[in-house]
């Protein structure tokens, strides 16, 4: 038990040292996914997005099962499989569902 402590206090230090600034970022990319389940309404949120320093990239439409980009000449000099997004969206919901 205490092994995993220590692994999980080791994967907490960088957070740790960003708060108190001893940590210096320059430009981040975040991927964000988030899955939600309201059981009582019976209704599933979910959102698959990357961001540059705070400002979206793009998003996957889970709907239409596509790739939207933010700005279009983004698509131009990247891509992004909108499949890998619901893939990940499924695992989500499953890992609810244990």
């Amino acid at each position: 038990m205490a092994g995993g402590l220590g692994i999980t206090a080791l994967l907490l230090l960088p957070l740790v040292l960003w708060g108190t600034k001893a940590v210096k970022v320059g430009t981040t990319i975040t991927q964000s996914e988030f899955y939600q389940r309201d059981e009582d309404k019976e209704q599933e949120k979910n959102e698959f997005m990357f961001d540059f320093d705070g400002d979206e990239i793009f998003h996957v439409d889970l709907d239409h099962q596509e790739t939207v980009w933010r700005l279009e000449e983004f698509g131009s000099f990247a891509s992004f499989e909108a499949q890998g997004a619901l893939q990940n969206m499924a695992i989500g919901k499953q890992n609810l569902e244990i």
